[in-house]
């Protein structure tokens, strides 16, 4: 048996791989959405923060079985600890976000749900780590290579994005000092519908694709053990 070969993938890993990528495809666009409707539309509140709740729960199962499968792959070399932290802070801080949505003036409930922003975007940094060794041990050299591209793409610019923040952030409270910094802030808000598009949604889209393509592929080693015996 080769290390990072299909055939060292057990049946119950790769069993767990395709748990964790079905549920980590579905539930990653649908946090975002109820995140969105949560934050901008009112009647979303008559369901109080169990959508979040649920979703984001969602999200941990995805990630805790993804993660389990790779604990039992010893060729795929990663473990997903970073990211069931990560997956735990978003769950345990989603809450905050319809709080947050309820009283938008509270300075905890804004800190809490930059920290929830901040966890969603490193557990998608961290898939974009993890999905490289999968699709290696999985998947032809072309497709291999191709996942390591867009991964590396998808991790540039969520850590543009990140930075970009986190300038924003800080930038706020130094503009009421310096007018023409204050100005360019004003000038930047006004794109922040692109900048979430560009720098979130897209490296997201990316990243569920790639892991439909990674489920898919345990699919078919799972079809050809089945058919060999």
């Amino acid at each position: 048996m080769t290390p990072g070969s299909p055939a060292s993938w057990s049946t119950p890993a790769l069993a767990l791989l395709i748990q964790g990528g079905s549920a980590l495809g579905w539930s990653l666009p649908v946090i975002l959405v109820v995140s969105v409707h949560t934050t901008r539309a009112e009647w979303s509140w008559s369901y109080g923060m169990w959508p979040l709740v649920v979703t984001a729960g969602w999200l941990w199962i995805g990630v805790y079985r993804f993660t389990a499968a790779l604990s039992l792959n010893a060729g795929v070399r990663a473990h997903g600890t970073l990211a069931r932290c990560l997956a735990a802070g978003v769950w345990g801080l989603s809450p905050f976000l319809y709080w947050h949505a309820r009283v938008p003036h509270h300075p905890w409930f804004e800190v809490m749900i930059v920290a929830a922003g901040l966890a969603g975007v490193a557990l998608l940094y961290e898939l974009n780590r993890l999905l490289p060794a999968v699709t290696h041990s999985l998947a032809s050299e072309s497709r291999s290579w191709e996942t390591l591209q867009l991964c590396t793409w998808n991790r540039v610019w969520l850590g543009t994005g990140i930075i970009l923040f986190l300038l924003l952030e800080i930038g706020q409270p130094l503009g009421r000092m310096a007018p023409l910094l204050d100005r360019w802030l004003i000038r930047c808000e006004q794109f922040l519908a692109p900048m979430w598009i560009l720098f979130l949604v897209v490296p997201m889209a990316l990243t569920v694709t790639l892991l439909w393509s990674t489920k898919r592929c345990a699919w078919q080693e799972l079809l050809r053990r089945a058919t060999v015996r």
